[in-house]
C-alpha cells in the first residue's frame, strides 16, 4: 500500500513545525514532503543541524515520517551561462534529509533567466545542468539520499519548447547525469500547464520515476498565474488515468500531494485542516478506485 504524503508548504507561513505536523497527521496523512525552501534563513544559521534535529523530533512525535523533501528554489544561471557550482544551501539540504531520515529530495533544474531562442543555447543549458547535478552525486551518496529532478513549466511565449517540460528532456538529463541514485519527480500541475500527455509521460519515465508532486489546475490560463496547486480531482486533470499509468509501471513510491496556492494558504488554520482532510479522503478514494 502506498503511503499518502503531503507537502508542508500550506502551513509553513503561519504555523510552527510542531503544530502543523500534528495537524497533518490528524488530517489523515502518513508522511510529509518537507519544503525546505520555506526555511532558507534558518538553514543558513550556524545551528542548522540542531534545528534539523528539532524538526525530526516533531515529525516522530506526530507519528509521521518524512517521505521526501523539496530543496531550495530559485536556481538560475547567469545571463552568459558562466558556471557556478551548487551553493552551501544545497549541500545542507541533502544533509538535513539524512537527519530527518528522508531518502528522497526533489530539485528543480537550473533555469535560464530568458526565453531560450536557439538550439545551441538549449544545449548549453542542458550541459550546465548535467555539470551542476553531477557535483551533488557524491554528497548525496555520502548522506544516503536520492535526488529527483522535477519537470517544470514556463508560461512565457516560446520560440522553442521550454526546457525541462517534456519527458524527452527529463530523460535526456537523467541519461547524461548517468547515476542510478538520480531520478525524476513528476509534477502533474506543471505537465498540465504545458499540455503534456501525463499518463504517457509516466510510461516513458518508467523506472526513472522516483517521486510525485500530485496537484491539479486549469491548465494555461494566462494572464492568471497557472500553477495553482489544487488538490487532485478539483481541476481539469484526469487523475484516474494517471493512477492507472502509475500502476502499469509498478510505481512503488509515495502518493504525494502538493497543495498550495494563495487560496489554501489564506484560510484560517482550522479551516485549512478541513481542506487538507478532504484532500486526503479524495486521494485515498482515487487510490482505491484503481487498486493502488
Amino acid at each position: 500500500m502506498h503511503k499518502l504524503s503531503v507537502s508542508t508548504n500550506a502551513y509553513a507561513h503561519d504555523c510552527t513545525i510542531k503544530d502543523y505536523m500534528q495537524r497533518i497527521k490528524r488530517a489523515g496523512y502518513d508522511a510529509v514532503d518537507f519544503d525546505m525552501y520555506d526555511y532558507y534563513k534558518i538553514m543558513m544559521q550556524p545551528d542548522w543541524e540542531s534545528w534539523a534535529n528539532d524538526v525530526r523530533v516533531a515529525v516522530i512525535e506526530a507519528g509521521l515520517t518524512v517521505a521526501q523533501a523539496h530543496a531550495q528554489l530559485g536556481l538560475f544561471t547567469k545571463q552568459d551561462l558562466s558556471y557556478e557550482p551548487p551553493g552551501e544551501i544545497f549541500h545542507r539540504n541533502i544533509k538535513i534529509c539524512a537527519i530527518l531520515g528522508c531518502k528522497e529530495i526533489v530539485f528543480h533544474p537550473v533555469f535560464y533567466p530568458d526565453v531560450i531562442v536557439t538550439e545551441a543555447r538549449y544545449e548549453e543549458l542542458m550541459d550546465y545542468n548535467v555539470r551542476w547535478f553531477k557535483e551533488l552525486i557524491q554528497p548525496a551518496k555520502a548522506s544516503g539520499v536520492h535526488i529527483s529532478i522535477e519537470n517544470t513549466f514556463d508560461g512565457r511565449p516560446q520560440k522553442l519548447t521550454a526546457p525541462f517540460t517534456r519527458a524527452v528532456d527529463m530523460l535526456e538529463l537523467i541519461r547524461r547525469i548517468d547515476e542510478p541514485s538520480f531520478g525524476i519527480c513528476l509534477d502533474t500541475g506543471h505537465a498540465n500547464i504545458m499540455s503534456q500527455d501525463i499518463p504517457e509521460m509516466i510510461r516513458l519515465f518508467g523506472k526513472h520515476l522516483r517521486t510525485l508532486h500530485l496537484n491539479d489546475n486549469l491548465g494555461m490560463i494566462s494572464p492568471v498565474y497557472p500553477d495553482q496547486h489544487f488538490f487532485p480531482g478539483t481541476g481539469m486533470i484526469d487523475f484516474p488515468n494517471i493512477l492507472n499509468a502509475l500502476r502499469e509501471i509498478n510505481f512503488t513510491g509515495n502518493f504525494n500531494l502538493e497543495p498550495a496556492g494563495q487560496f489554501l494558504m489564506s484560510l484560517p488554520p482550522d479551516v485549512r485542516d478541513a481542506a487538507m482532510a478532504g484532500g486526503a479522503m479524495v486521494a485515498r478514494a482515487l487510490l482505491e478506485e484503481v487498486c493502488l
